[in-house]
């Protein structure tokens, strides 16, 4: 969370695994958390294929509480896929009113990859801008291509080869 210690002190508890020869160990398993002091996150490698960054379709849902300019590609301030290609034509916008509605498709004319700062808009790979702002409430649906990967599902892995398994 904002503003939260990145090395804050340890509280080892009362000592009993310790006196027993435990170890007792932190280890993060979630490579897109936001960054944010503090928060144990796995920092993994790149996958690639034929030595490039993996490229594949990401489907993201957005929704808003209030009107909103753009919209961040991921959930909670995660770290999103960036798109391939700010540019890309087979990217697809939805909107529908609820869940189970029939979705309108977004011309792609009016939406872009970018983000607003001060009434501008900025090219970015990790955001969506529509003409006119996306509406609250509204169910935004997003489909693109997305480049980038990290190898995921190795902090169990790390944390049980640091401990001897």
């Amino acid at each position: 969370m904002a503003g939260s210690d990145a090395n804050p002190p340890i509280d080892v508890g009362d000592g009993f695994l310790m006196r027993r020869g435990y170890v007792v160990a932190s280890c993060g398993w979630q490579f897109d958390l936001p960054e944010v002091p503090g928060l144990i996150r796995l920092y993994g490698v790149e996958a690639r294929e034929h030595g490039q960054p993996l490229r594949g379709r990401v489907y993201v849902q957005l929704q808003a509480p209030e009107d909103v300019a753009d919209f961040l590609l991921s959930d909670r301030a995660h770290q999103a896929y960036p798109a391939a290609d700010l540019d890309e034509r087979e990217a697809v916008l939805t909107v529908r009113d609820m869940p189970d509605a029939e979705p309108e498709v977004v011309p792609r004319s009016t939406w872009k990859f970018a983000r607003v700062e001060h009434g501008r808009v900025r090219p970015d790979p990790r955001h969506v801008a529509l003409d006119g702002g996306f509406a609250k409430g509204r169910l935004y649906h997003l489909a693109y291509t997305a480049t980038g990967a990290q190898v995921i599902g190795l902090g169990l892995v790390a944390l049980r080869d640091c401990a001897g398994g």
